[in-house]
Protein backbone atom coordinates (compact mmCIF):
# COMPACT_ATOMS: atom_id res chain seq x y z
CA UNK A 1 0.00 0.00 0.00
CA UNK A 2 2.38 2.42 1.22
CA UNK A 3 5.04 1.38 -2.22
CA UNK A 4 1.57 2.57 -4.19
CA UNK A 5 1.00 5.74 -2.40
CA UNK A 6 4.66 6.30 -3.59
CA UNK A 7 4.15 5.64 -6.88
CA UNK A 8 1.13 7.70 -6.85
CA UNK A 9 3.00 10.22 -5.35
CA UNK A 10 5.70 10.30 -7.71
CA UNK A 11 3.29 10.13 -10.60
CA UNK A 12 1.48 13.74 -9.40
CA UNK A 13 5.25 15.24 -9.06
CA UNK A 14 6.46 14.14 -12.47
CA UNK A 15 3.04 15.34 -13.92
CA UNK A 16 3.83 18.77 -12.55
CA UNK A 17 7.60 18.83 -13.29
CA UNK A 18 7.28 17.65 -16.88
CA UNK A 19 6.02 20.94 -18.05
CA UNK A 20 8.63 23.63 -18.28
CA UNK A 21 6.32 26.63 -16.45
CA UNK A 22 4.88 24.74 -13.67
CA UNK A 23 7.97 23.79 -13.07
CA UNK A 24 9.38 26.66 -12.35
CA UNK A 25 6.35 28.40 -10.70
CA UNK A 26 6.32 25.57 -8.24
CA UNK A 27 10.27 25.56 -7.59
CA UNK A 28 9.79 29.62 -7.40
CA UNK A 29 6.98 28.83 -5.00
CA UNK A 30 9.35 26.78 -3.08
CA UNK A 31 11.64 29.24 -2.30
CA UNK A 32 8.76 31.71 -1.41
CA UNK A 33 7.21 29.33 0.89
CA UNK A 34 10.88 28.63 3.09
CA UNK A 35 11.32 32.69 3.10
CA UNK A 36 7.71 33.03 4.54
CA UNK A 37 7.78 31.21 7.53
CA UNK A 38 11.89 31.72 8.15
CA UNK A 39 11.48 35.30 8.21
CA UNK A 40 8.32 34.76 10.64
CA UNK A 41 10.53 33.20 12.97
CA UNK A 42 13.23 35.60 12.25
CA UNK A 43 11.34 38.95 13.52
CA UNK A 44 9.51 37.11 16.06
CA UNK A 45 12.97 36.20 17.76
CA UNK A 46 14.29 39.76 17.39
CA UNK A 47 11.10 41.42 18.99
CA UNK A 48 11.38 38.61 22.11
CA UNK A 49 15.25 39.61 22.41
CA UNK A 50 13.68 43.19 22.98
CA UNK A 51 10.79 43.21 24.93
CA UNK A 52 9.70 39.73 25.88
CA UNK A 53 6.68 37.68 24.44
CA UNK A 54 4.42 41.08 24.86
CA UNK A 55 6.16 42.40 21.67
CA UNK A 56 6.67 39.13 20.14
CA UNK A 57 2.48 39.32 20.26
CA UNK A 58 2.28 42.80 19.45
CA UNK A 59 4.54 41.97 15.93
CA UNK A 60 2.65 39.37 15.08
CA UNK A 61 -0.59 41.14 14.95
CA UNK A 62 0.87 44.30 13.10
CA UNK A 63 2.22 42.38 10.67
CA UNK A 64 -1.39 40.38 10.18
CA UNK A 65 -3.82 43.13 10.39
CA UNK A 66 -1.68 45.02 7.59
CA UNK A 67 -1.79 42.00 4.92
CA UNK A 68 -5.06 40.74 5.96
CA UNK A 69 -6.37 44.52 4.56
CA UNK A 70 -3.77 45.07 1.46
CA UNK A 71 -3.57 41.18 0.28
CA UNK A 72 -7.53 42.25 -1.29
CA UNK A 73 -6.58 45.26 -2.83
CA UNK A 74 -3.37 44.28 -4.05
CA UNK A 75 -4.53 40.69 -5.66
CA UNK A 76 -7.06 43.23 -7.79
CA UNK A 77 -4.64 44.19 -9.74
CA UNK A 78 -3.97 40.37 -10.48
CA UNK A 79 -6.71 40.42 -12.55
CA UNK A 80 -6.15 43.82 -14.05
CA UNK A 81 -2.60 43.42 -15.38
CA UNK A 82 -0.47 40.27 -16.72
CA UNK A 83 -0.55 37.78 -13.91
CA UNK A 84 2.70 36.07 -15.13
CA UNK A 85 4.27 39.26 -14.41
CA UNK A 86 2.38 40.18 -11.49
CA UNK A 87 3.64 36.78 -9.61
CA UNK A 88 7.28 37.96 -10.90
CA UNK A 89 6.78 41.69 -9.24
CA UNK A 90 5.41 40.23 -5.63
CA UNK A 91 8.84 38.20 -5.65
CA UNK A 92 10.85 40.94 -6.54
CA UNK A 93 8.82 43.15 -4.08
CA UNK A 94 9.81 40.28 -1.14
CA UNK A 95 13.49 40.30 -2.41
CA UNK A 96 13.60 44.10 -1.90
CA UNK A 97 12.00 44.39 1.43
CA UNK A 98 13.33 41.20 3.35
CA UNK A 99 16.72 42.33 2.13
CA UNK A 100 15.87 46.08 3.43
CA UNK A 101 14.99 44.44 6.40
CA UNK A 102 17.89 42.65 7.44
CA UNK A 103 20.01 45.50 6.39
CA UNK A 104 18.45 47.39 8.97
CA UNK A 105 18.86 44.71 11.32
CA UNK A 106 21.99 44.58 11.25
CA UNK A 107 22.90 47.66 11.14
CA UNK A 108 21.37 48.40 14.43
CA UNK A 109 18.88 50.58 13.18
CA UNK A 110 15.78 51.72 15.76
CA UNK A 111 13.58 48.74 16.58
CA UNK A 112 10.52 51.23 15.33
CA UNK A 113 11.99 51.01 11.33
CA UNK A 114 12.80 47.74 11.31
CA UNK A 115 9.39 46.58 12.53
CA UNK A 116 8.04 48.77 9.83
CA UNK A 117 9.88 47.40 7.02
CA UNK A 118 9.08 43.82 8.44
CA UNK A 119 5.14 44.64 8.00
CA UNK A 120 6.13 45.91 4.49
CA UNK A 121 8.00 42.54 3.39
CA UNK A 122 4.50 40.55 5.33
CA UNK A 123 2.39 42.78 3.03
CA UNK A 124 4.54 41.61 0.05
CA UNK A 125 4.59 37.99 0.80
CA UNK A 126 0.34 37.82 0.25
CA UNK A 127 0.67 38.74 -3.50
CA UNK A 128 2.38 35.45 -4.29
CA UNK A 129 -0.96 33.18 -3.73
CA UNK A 130 -3.37 35.24 -5.64
CA UNK A 131 -0.95 35.62 -8.50
CA UNK A 132 -0.45 31.95 -8.36
CA UNK A 133 -3.63 31.08 -7.55
CA UNK A 134 -5.46 33.07 -10.51
CA UNK A 135 -2.07 31.92 -13.02
CA UNK A 136 -2.21 28.03 -12.84
CA UNK A 137 -5.75 27.48 -14.50
CA UNK A 138 -4.28 28.79 -17.70
CA UNK A 139 -1.71 26.19 -17.56
CA UNK A 140 -3.19 23.50 -16.78
CA UNK A 141 -4.41 20.64 -18.95
CA UNK A 142 -7.97 19.60 -17.16
CA UNK A 143 -9.15 19.00 -13.08
CA UNK A 144 -6.96 16.20 -12.69
CA UNK A 145 -3.96 18.43 -12.97
CA UNK A 146 -5.06 21.37 -11.73
CA UNK A 147 -5.51 18.97 -8.63
CA UNK A 148 -1.84 18.07 -9.05
CA UNK A 149 -0.21 21.18 -9.14
CA UNK A 150 -2.33 22.26 -6.31
CA UNK A 151 -1.06 18.98 -4.03
CA UNK A 152 2.81 19.43 -4.84
CA UNK A 153 1.74 23.27 -3.37
CA UNK A 154 0.90 21.35 -0.51
CA UNK A 155 3.83 19.63 0.34
CA UNK A 156 6.03 22.58 -0.63
CA UNK A 157 3.57 23.92 1.90
CA UNK A 158 4.13 21.46 4.55
CA UNK A 159 7.85 21.25 4.09
CA UNK A 160 8.35 24.66 4.44
CA UNK A 161 6.33 24.56 7.53
CA UNK A 162 9.22 22.41 9.13
CA UNK A 163 11.70 23.48 6.87
CA UNK A 164 11.65 27.60 7.11
CA UNK A 165 11.92 28.04 10.85
CA UNK A 166 14.88 25.05 10.82
CA UNK A 167 16.83 27.06 8.47
CA UNK A 168 15.87 30.04 10.85
CA UNK A 169 17.17 28.52 13.47
CA UNK A 170 19.98 27.77 11.48
CA UNK A 171 21.18 30.94 10.51
CA UNK A 172 20.67 32.48 14.11
CA UNK A 173 22.48 29.69 15.76
CA UNK A 174 25.71 31.33 14.12
CA UNK A 175 24.66 35.06 13.20
CA UNK A 176 21.16 36.98 14.04
CA UNK A 177 17.66 37.46 12.96
CA UNK A 178 19.04 40.30 10.58
CA UNK A 179 21.28 37.31 8.45
CA UNK A 180 18.15 35.37 8.17
CA UNK A 181 15.91 38.23 6.09
CA UNK A 182 19.39 38.96 3.96
CA UNK A 183 19.60 34.96 2.77
CA UNK A 184 15.53 34.87 2.48
CA UNK A 185 16.20 38.31 0.19
CA UNK A 186 18.13 36.25 -2.28
CA UNK A 187 16.19 33.23 -2.02
CA UNK A 188 12.95 35.41 -3.02
CA UNK A 189 15.17 37.00 -5.69
CA UNK A 190 15.89 33.35 -7.10
CA UNK A 191 12.34 32.72 -7.10
CA UNK A 192 12.16 36.15 -9.04
CA UNK A 193 14.50 35.13 -11.88
CA UNK A 194 12.66 31.50 -11.69
CA UNK A 195 9.22 33.13 -13.07
CA UNK A 196 11.19 35.91 -15.46
CA UNK A 197 10.36 35.91 -19.06
CA UNK A 198 7.55 33.11 -18.44
CA UNK A 199 4.81 34.29 -20.88
CA UNK A 200 1.61 32.15 -20.00
CA UNK A 201 -1.09 32.19 -23.30
CA UNK A 202 -4.00 34.21 -21.39
CA UNK A 203 -2.18 35.68 -18.97
CA UNK A 204 -3.41 39.08 -19.58
CA UNK A 205 -6.70 39.48 -17.03
CA UNK A 206 -9.82 39.77 -18.53
CA UNK A 207 -11.16 43.66 -18.02
CA UNK A 208 -15.30 43.65 -18.64
CA UNK A 209 -15.87 46.69 -21.50
CA UNK A 210 -18.60 48.10 -18.92
CA UNK A 211 -15.44 49.00 -17.20
CA UNK A 212 -13.57 50.84 -19.40
CA UNK A 213 -14.22 54.08 -18.51
CA UNK A 214 -13.59 54.16 -14.71
CA UNK A 215 -10.43 54.62 -12.81
CA UNK A 216 -7.73 52.36 -12.53
CA UNK A 217 -8.80 51.86 -9.01
CA UNK A 218 -12.06 51.44 -9.44
CA UNK A 219 -11.86 49.02 -12.55
CA UNK A 220 -9.19 47.38 -9.79
CA UNK A 221 -12.14 46.87 -7.30
CA UNK A 222 -15.03 46.36 -9.49
CA UNK A 223 -14.91 42.79 -9.66
CA UNK A 224 -15.51 42.66 -6.08
CA UNK A 225 -19.21 43.23 -6.04
CA UNK A 226 -19.37 40.38 -8.54
CA UNK A 227 -17.35 38.76 -6.63
CA UNK A 228 -19.86 39.09 -3.82
CA UNK A 229 -22.35 38.21 -6.08
CA UNK A 230 -20.94 34.59 -6.66
CA UNK A 231 -22.62 32.40 -3.99
CA UNK A 232 -20.00 29.42 -4.96
CA UNK A 233 -17.54 31.82 -4.23
CA UNK A 234 -18.51 33.51 -0.84
CA UNK A 235 -18.43 29.48 0.35
CA UNK A 236 -15.28 28.41 -0.82
CA UNK A 237 -13.72 31.30 0.20
CA UNK A 238 -15.45 30.91 3.97
CA UNK A 239 -14.45 27.33 3.98
CA UNK A 240 -11.01 27.33 2.92
CA UNK A 241 -10.44 30.46 5.19
CA UNK A 242 -11.91 29.12 8.12
CA UNK A 243 -9.25 26.51 8.56
CA UNK A 244 -7.08 29.34 9.36
CA UNK A 245 -9.36 30.17 12.14
CA UNK A 246 -8.61 26.43 13.49
CA UNK A 247 -4.73 27.10 13.21
CA UNK A 248 -4.65 30.70 14.89
CA UNK A 249 -6.35 28.88 17.59
CA UNK A 250 -4.05 26.47 17.97
CA UNK A 251 -0.87 28.72 18.28
CA UNK A 252 -2.38 29.54 22.39
CA UNK A 253 -4.20 25.76 22.41
CA UNK A 254 -0.63 24.06 21.81
CA UNK A 255 0.30 26.41 24.97
CA UNK A 256 -2.91 25.49 26.87
CA UNK A 257 -2.29 21.68 26.24
CA UNK A 258 1.24 21.50 26.81
CA UNK A 259 1.83 23.38 29.96
CA UNK A 260 -1.87 23.61 31.79
CA UNK A 261 -3.53 19.93 30.24
CA UNK A 262 -0.03 17.88 30.37
CA UNK A 263 2.20 19.37 32.75
CA UNK A 264 5.02 19.42 30.50
CA UNK A 265 7.99 22.02 29.96
CA UNK A 266 8.07 25.28 27.94
CA UNK A 267 9.66 23.66 25.05
CA UNK A 268 6.32 21.26 24.33
CA UNK A 269 3.77 24.22 22.82
CA UNK A 270 7.11 24.18 20.05
CA UNK A 271 6.70 20.45 19.87
CA UNK A 272 3.05 20.21 19.64
CA UNK A 273 3.33 22.79 17.01
CA UNK A 274 5.87 20.57 14.87
CA UNK A 275 3.38 17.88 14.91
CA UNK A 276 0.80 19.54 12.83
CA UNK A 277 3.58 20.65 10.42
CA UNK A 278 4.46 16.75 10.45
CA UNK A 279 1.22 15.71 9.97
CA UNK A 280 1.19 17.96 6.74
CA UNK A 281 3.91 16.16 5.35
CA UNK A 282 2.17 12.87 6.00
CA UNK A 283 -0.81 14.42 4.65
CA UNK A 284 0.96 15.57 1.25
CA UNK A 285 -0.02 11.54 0.24
CA UNK A 286 -3.50 12.18 0.95
CA UNK A 287 -3.46 15.26 -1.39
CA UNK A 288 -1.40 13.61 -4.02
CA UNK A 289 -4.98 11.06 -3.73
CA UNK A 290 -7.03 13.39 -5.13
CA UNK A 291 -5.72 14.24 -8.44
CA UNK A 292 -8.06 11.09 -9.55
CA UNK A 293 -10.76 12.29 -7.65
CA UNK A 294 -13.65 14.34 -10.03
CA UNK A 295 -15.28 15.06 -6.89
CA UNK A 296 -13.60 17.17 -4.26
CA UNK A 297 -16.47 18.23 -2.31
CA UNK A 298 -16.17 15.30 -0.15
CA UNK A 299 -12.58 15.44 0.67
CA UNK A 300 -12.85 19.28 1.70
CA UNK A 301 -15.48 18.49 4.35
CA UNK A 302 -13.75 14.51 5.24
CA UNK A 303 -10.53 17.29 5.77
CA UNK A 304 -12.28 20.09 7.93
CA UNK A 305 -13.42 17.10 10.11
CA UNK A 306 -10.37 15.77 10.43
CA UNK A 307 -8.84 18.77 11.28
CA UNK A 308 -10.97 20.11 13.83
CA UNK A 309 -11.79 16.84 15.45
CA UNK A 310 -8.82 15.80 16.89
CA UNK A 311 -8.75 18.60 19.06
CA UNK A 312 -12.42 17.18 20.64
CA UNK A 313 -10.41 13.93 21.17
CA UNK A 314 -8.08 15.67 22.95
CA UNK A 315 -10.36 17.12 25.11
CA UNK A 316 -11.86 14.33 25.70
CA UNK A 317 -8.46 12.07 26.98
CA UNK A 318 -5.75 15.53 27.32
CA UNK A 319 -2.65 12.77 27.31
CA UNK A 320 0.86 13.12 26.03
CA UNK A 321 0.89 10.65 23.60
CA UNK A 322 -2.95 11.46 22.50
CA UNK A 323 -2.22 14.99 21.74
CA UNK A 324 0.96 14.19 19.86
CA UNK A 325 -0.75 11.95 17.40
CA UNK A 326 -3.98 13.92 17.38
CA UNK A 327 -2.42 17.30 16.09
CA UNK A 328 -0.47 15.52 13.61
CA UNK A 329 -3.67 14.08 12.53
CA UNK A 330 -5.04 17.56 12.49
CA UNK A 331 -1.98 18.20 9.82
CA UNK A 332 -2.94 16.05 7.47
CA UNK A 333 -6.40 17.15 7.39
CA UNK A 334 -5.12 21.04 6.88
CA UNK A 335 -3.57 19.44 3.51
CA UNK A 336 -6.84 17.54 2.11
CA UNK A 337 -9.19 20.18 3.05
CA UNK A 338 -6.61 23.46 1.82
CA UNK A 339 -5.83 21.40 -1.85
CA UNK A 340 -9.40 20.17 -2.12
CA UNK A 341 -10.78 24.02 -1.35
CA UNK A 342 -8.47 25.64 -3.35
CA UNK A 343 -8.67 23.50 -6.56
CA UNK A 344 -12.25 23.55 -6.42
CA UNK A 345 -12.59 27.79 -5.90
CA UNK A 346 -10.57 28.01 -9.33
CA UNK A 347 -13.09 25.82 -10.43
CA UNK A 348 -16.35 27.66 -9.71
CA UNK A 349 -14.86 30.92 -10.33
CA UNK A 350 -14.56 32.40 -13.53
CA UNK A 351 -11.08 33.45 -14.75
CA UNK A 352 -11.59 37.24 -14.30
CA UNK A 353 -12.30 37.12 -10.56
CA UNK A 354 -9.75 34.29 -9.66
CA UNK A 355 -6.84 36.74 -8.45
CA UNK A 356 -9.16 38.80 -6.25
CA UNK A 357 -11.08 35.66 -4.78
CA UNK A 358 -7.78 34.67 -3.69
CA UNK A 359 -6.83 38.17 -2.63
CA UNK A 360 -9.65 37.75 -0.57
CA UNK A 361 -9.07 34.28 0.59
CA UNK A 362 -5.73 35.06 1.65
CA UNK A 363 -6.69 38.50 3.65
CA UNK A 364 -9.51 36.33 5.36
CA UNK A 365 -6.58 33.87 6.66
CA UNK A 366 -4.63 36.28 7.58
CA UNK A 367 -7.33 37.94 9.58
CA UNK A 368 -8.50 34.35 10.78
CA UNK A 369 -4.79 33.64 12.30
CA UNK A 370 -5.78 36.85 14.39
CA UNK A 371 -9.03 35.89 15.37
CA UNK A 372 -8.50 32.52 16.40
CA UNK A 373 -5.63 33.42 18.82
CA UNK A 374 -8.16 36.15 20.43
CA UNK A 375 -11.11 33.48 20.46
CA UNK A 376 -9.31 30.75 21.96
CA UNK A 377 -8.20 33.32 24.56
CA UNK A 378 -11.45 34.17 25.13
CA UNK A 379 -13.11 30.42 25.47
CA UNK A 380 -9.80 29.12 27.51
CA UNK A 381 -10.99 32.07 30.49
CA UNK A 382 -14.51 30.84 29.52
CA UNK A 383 -14.94 27.36 29.82
CA UNK A 384 -10.94 26.23 30.62
CA UNK A 385 -8.04 24.11 28.16
CA UNK A 386 -10.84 21.25 27.77
CA UNK A 387 -14.06 23.11 27.17
CA UNK A 388 -11.69 25.22 24.32
CA UNK A 389 -10.27 22.38 22.32
CA UNK A 390 -13.61 20.83 22.10
CA UNK A 391 -15.67 23.78 20.83
CA UNK A 392 -12.49 25.00 18.50
CA UNK A 393 -12.70 21.17 17.60
CA UNK A 394 -16.62 21.43 16.75
CA UNK A 395 -16.50 24.19 14.78
CA UNK A 396 -15.19 23.68 11.60
CA UNK A 397 -17.41 19.76 11.52
CA UNK A 398 -20.01 21.82 12.42
CA UNK A 399 -19.58 24.48 9.85
CA UNK A 400 -19.05 21.66 7.12
CA UNK A 401 -22.27 19.89 8.29
CA UNK A 402 -24.70 23.18 8.10
CA UNK A 403 -22.98 24.12 4.37
CA UNK A 404 -22.81 20.50 2.38
CA UNK A 405 -26.06 20.80 0.60
CA UNK A 406 -24.51 23.43 -0.95
CA UNK A 407 -21.02 22.44 -1.52
CA UNK A 408 -22.57 19.49 -2.93
CA UNK A 409 -23.95 21.54 -5.51
CA UNK A 410 -21.27 23.67 -6.27
CA UNK A 411 -19.51 20.36 -8.25
CA UNK A 412 -22.71 20.00 -9.67
CA UNK A 413 -23.28 23.56 -11.34
CA UNK A 414 -19.17 23.01 -12.05
CA UNK A 415 -19.82 19.95 -14.63
CA UNK A 416 -20.35 20.73 -17.94
CA UNK A 417 -23.57 19.09 -20.09
CA UNK A 418 -22.10 16.12 -21.64
CA UNK A 419 -20.72 16.43 -24.89
CA UNK A 420 -20.96 20.54 -24.64
CA UNK A 421 -17.02 21.27 -24.15
CA UNK A 422 -16.35 18.85 -27.13
CA UNK A 423 -18.39 21.16 -28.94
CA UNK A 424 -17.04 24.48 -27.90
CA UNK A 425 -13.68 23.43 -28.57
CA UNK A 426 -14.68 23.08 -32.51
CA UNK A 427 -15.59 26.63 -32.62
CA UNK A 428 -12.70 28.22 -33.48
CA UNK A 429 -12.97 31.29 -31.28
CA UNK A 430 -13.26 29.15 -28.06
CA UNK A 431 -10.25 26.57 -29.57
CA UNK A 432 -7.63 28.86 -28.19
CA UNK A 433 -9.14 28.50 -24.40
CA UNK A 434 -7.00 26.77 -21.57
CA UNK A 435 -9.05 23.74 -20.27
CA UNK A 436 -10.38 25.15 -17.34
CA UNK A 437 -11.49 28.43 -19.22
CA UNK A 438 -13.64 25.78 -21.41
CA UNK A 439 -15.32 24.36 -18.79
CA UNK A 440 -16.51 26.71 -16.92
CA UNK A 441 -17.87 28.61 -20.47
CA UNK A 442 -19.66 25.31 -21.00
CA UNK A 443 -21.13 25.25 -17.38
CA UNK A 444 -22.59 28.61 -18.29
CA UNK A 445 -23.81 27.47 -21.70
CA UNK A 446 -28.02 27.04 -21.90
CA UNK A 447 -30.33 24.81 -24.35
CA UNK A 448 -32.28 26.03 -26.58
CA UNK A 449 -34.52 23.44 -29.24
CA UNK A 450 -36.10 26.17 -32.47
CA UNK A 451 -38.39 23.88 -34.50
CA UNK A 452 -38.36 23.96 -38.61
CA UNK A 453 -38.69 27.37 -40.07
CA UNK A 454 -38.58 29.33 -36.38
CA UNK A 455 -36.55 32.49 -36.80
CA UNK A 456 -33.57 32.37 -34.00
CA UNK A 457 -31.79 35.65 -34.33
CA UNK A 458 -33.69 38.30 -36.04
CA UNK A 459 -31.61 40.83 -38.35
CA UNK A 460 -31.99 44.80 -36.79
CA UNK A 461 -32.53 43.05 -33.35
CA UNK A 462 -30.81 43.97 -30.16
CA UNK A 463 -27.57 41.22 -29.72
CA UNK A 464 -27.35 39.56 -26.64
CA UNK A 465 -26.40 35.92 -26.79
CA UNK A 466 -24.17 33.60 -29.18
CA UNK A 467 -25.17 29.96 -30.91
CA UNK A 468 -23.43 26.83 -31.51
CA UNK A 469 -25.42 23.82 -33.28
CA UNK A 470 -25.39 21.01 -31.35
CA UNK A 471 -28.10 19.17 -33.59
CA UNK A 472 -29.93 20.43 -37.30
CA UNK A 473 -29.54 22.91 -39.74
CA UNK A 474 -30.09 26.89 -39.99
CA UNK A 475 -29.95 29.47 -42.91
CA UNK A 476 -28.52 33.12 -42.53
CA UNK A 477 -30.75 35.61 -44.82
CA UNK A 478 -30.08 39.28 -45.06
CA UNK A 479 -33.81 40.67 -46.36
CA UNK A 480 -34.28 38.25 -49.40
CA UNK A 481 -30.85 36.97 -49.74
CA UNK A 482 -29.45 34.01 -48.46
CA UNK A 483 -26.04 34.47 -47.16
CA UNK A 484 -24.91 30.85 -46.05
CA UNK A 485 -26.35 27.70 -45.04
CA UNK A 486 -24.76 26.03 -41.25
CA UNK A 487 -24.77 23.00 -39.19
CA UNK A 488 -23.70 20.95 -36.09
CA UNK A 489 -20.20 22.38 -34.94
CA UNK A 490 -20.98 26.20 -37.00
CA UNK A 491 -22.00 29.02 -34.44
CA UNK A 492 -23.18 32.16 -35.18
CA UNK A 493 -24.46 35.44 -33.18
CA UNK A 494 -20.59 37.11 -32.79
CA UNK A 495 -20.97 40.10 -35.29
CA UNK A 496 -23.31 42.14 -33.18
CA UNK A 497 -21.60 40.92 -29.51
CA UNK A 498 -17.86 41.85 -31.11
CA UNK A 499 -19.12 45.67 -32.93
CA UNK A 500 -22.06 46.06 -30.12
CA UNK A 501 -24.59 46.49 -33.21
CA UNK A 502 -27.97 45.48 -34.07
CA UNK A 503 -28.29 42.07 -35.65
CA UNK A 504 -26.87 41.94 -39.25
CA UNK A 505 -28.64 39.45 -40.56
CA UNK A 506 -31.52 36.61 -39.60
CA UNK A 507 -30.96 33.46 -38.80
CA UNK A 508 -33.90 30.43 -39.13
CA UNK A 509 -34.12 26.91 -38.47
CA UNK A 510 -34.22 24.67 -41.74
CA UNK A 511 -34.46 21.56 -39.15
CA UNK A 512 -35.32 21.44 -35.96
CA UNK A 513 -32.13 23.00 -34.11
CA UNK A 514 -30.85 22.70 -30.88
CA UNK A 515 -28.22 25.24 -30.11
CA UNK A 516 -26.17 25.69 -27.03
CA UNK A 517 -26.22 29.48 -26.22
CA UNK A 518 -23.92 31.49 -24.22
CA UNK A 519 -24.59 35.37 -22.86
CA UNK A 520 -23.19 38.38 -24.02
CA UNK A 521 -21.39 38.69 -20.79
CA UNK A 522 -19.81 35.23 -20.74
CA UNK A 523 -19.01 35.56 -24.40
CA UNK A 524 -17.06 38.74 -24.22
CA UNK A 525 -15.21 37.71 -20.70
CA UNK A 526 -13.89 34.70 -22.79
CA UNK A 527 -12.94 36.96 -25.86
CA UNK A 528 -10.79 39.41 -22.97
CA UNK A 529 -9.61 37.18 -20.99
CA UNK A 530 -7.79 35.17 -23.98
CA UNK A 531 -6.24 37.48 -27.03
CA UNK A 532 -5.93 34.63 -28.98
CA UNK A 533 -9.87 33.90 -28.64
CA UNK A 534 -10.23 37.75 -29.40
CA UNK A 535 -8.46 37.62 -32.57
CA UNK A 536 -9.90 34.82 -33.77
CA UNK A 537 -13.12 36.35 -33.18
CA UNK A 538 -12.35 39.98 -35.26
CA UNK A 539 -11.08 37.55 -37.93
CA UNK A 540 -14.97 35.55 -38.32
CA UNK A 541 -16.31 38.69 -37.74
CA UNK A 542 -14.17 40.35 -40.39
CA UNK A 543 -15.30 37.16 -43.04
CA UNK A 544 -18.43 37.13 -42.43
CA UNK A 545 -19.32 41.10 -42.19
CA UNK A 546 -15.61 43.07 -43.93
CA UNK A 547 -16.40 46.76 -42.41
CA UNK A 548 -16.74 48.92 -45.19
CA UNK A 549 -13.65 50.58 -46.38
CA UNK A 550 -13.23 54.46 -45.22
CA UNK A 551 -14.56 57.79 -47.20
CA UNK A 552 -11.41 59.12 -48.86
CA UNK A 553 -13.27 61.66 -51.03
CA UNK A 554 -11.18 65.26 -51.03
CA UNK A 555 -13.03 67.26 -48.99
Amino acid sequence: MLAAMAGGAASVVLTVLRDRALRRIELAYLGFSMAEYATWVAILVYAFERGGATAAGVVSVIQLVPSALVAPVAAAYGDRYRRDRFLWSGYLAQAVTMGATGALMVWGAPAAAVYAAAVTAAVTITFTRPAQGSLVPLLVAGPEELVAVNAVSGAIESASFVGGPALAALLMAVSEPGSVFLAMALLAATSALLVTGLSIPGGAASIPEEDAAATTLRRSFSGFGRLAGQPDARLLVGLVSSQSLVIGALDVLAVVVAISLLGLGTAAPGLLTAAIGVGGLLGTAAGFSLVTRRRLSPALALGAVVLGAPLAVIAWRPETAVAFVMLAVAGVGRVVMDVSGRSLLQRAVSADLLARAFGVLEGLEMAALAVGSILASGVVAWLGGRGALLVVGLLLPVVVGVCWRSLRRIESRAAPPSGVMELLRRVPIFAPLPPLALERLATSAGERGTPAGGTILREGRPGDDFHVIARGHVRVVRGPEVLNDLGEGDSFGEISLVRDVPRTASVIAVTDVLTFTLSREDFLRALSGNPASAVAARRIVEERAPEPAPDRADG
